[in-house]
């Protein structure tokens, strides 16, 4: 049998990680980092690369929180509208995040002509 164990939050000092987090930025972190090696073996700037790293990320954060509250808990939202502001509740659609995070890195490569 393997064995399971469930890791799901650490204290580290006053401050609670919790695990997903720290898995999403470390898959950011490691995604800019090697979109940044690729610019230097390609004619892009780094500069270039940071810009599209930004402008994906607050188009995928804000569209999974959007996603979350349209389709997975819209009556609570609407009963709530305060609510829909705090998304350190939890609530975010990786579907969301992550066709909107696509189509944030389209606008930006538009605007920048790429």
């Amino acid at each position: 049998m393997i064995p399971y164990f469930q890791l799901t939050h650490f204290n580290l000092g006053p401050v609670v990680i919790q695990v997903w987090g720290l898995c999403v930025a470390i898959g950011i972190m490691a995604a800019v980092l090697y979109m940044r090696y690729l610019a230097n073996k390609q004619v892009l700037s780094v500069e270039v690369i940071v810009d599209m790293a930004i402008w994906i990320l607050i188009s995928a954060f804000i569209w999974a929180r959007v996603f979350y509250v349209a389709f997975y808990n819209l009556a609570f939202y609407l009963a709530n509208p305060a609510s829909v502001f705090k998304f350190w509740e939890g609530g975010m659609s990786s579907l969301g995040g992550f066709f909107w995070g696509g189509f944030g890195n389209m606008d930006f490569c538009q605007a920048a002509q790429i």
